[in-house]
């Protein structure tokens, strides 16, 4: 809603979200509902969309779609997605930033599996989910909390 069609959600006194929300329009008045209903119709196509997306959960495992990074281009001289992980595997100096050290082993499993998600039909509809539906997918797969939460923040 917010980034695409820049509507407004509405919450309740709570925070909670209501089934609402708010369109903002360069005109007086809509006196017969049609631009309240064109956003209406847009709207419920875009949440319709976004169901399907999250009940299909793909076949393939984040390894299956590793592989399958290699018709990705990153950048021409470079190579695709595939080749550039190996970059990303040096530990840093000093841990996470939050006194916990990662192991190098989940920094390389992450760094290997952090652009997996590029193949999926969810990030290609909703490419802003980059990343974060890759980390939901690592976590649901089982990898280590260090993996799936880096994939999901990267």
């Amino acid at each position: 809603m917010r980034e695409h069609q820049k509507y407004f959600a509405v919450l309740d006194a709570g925070g909670q979200l209501m089934p609402y929300f708010l369109a903002v329009i360069n005109l007086e008045s809509d006196r017969d509902g049609t631009i309240r209903a064109g956003h209406e119709r847009v709207l419920r196509a875009r949440l319709a969309d976004a169901r399907i997306f999250l009940g299909c959960r793909p076949q393939d495992s984040m390894l299956q779609r590793e592989a399958r990074l290699k018709q990705v281009l990153f950048q021409e001289k470079l190579g695709s997605y595939w080749t550039r992980p190996s970059a990303c595997s040096s530990p840093p100096s000093s841990g996470t930033g939050a006194g916990q050290p990662v192991p190098l082993a989940d920094l390389q499993k992450a760094a290997h599996l952090m652009k997996c998600d590029l193949v999926t039909e969810m990030v290609k509809e909703f490419t802003d989910l980059q990343g974060i539906v890759g980390g939901l997918y690592a976590r649901a797969e089982g990898y280590s909390e260090n993996v799936w939460r880096a994939v999901y923040e990267q």
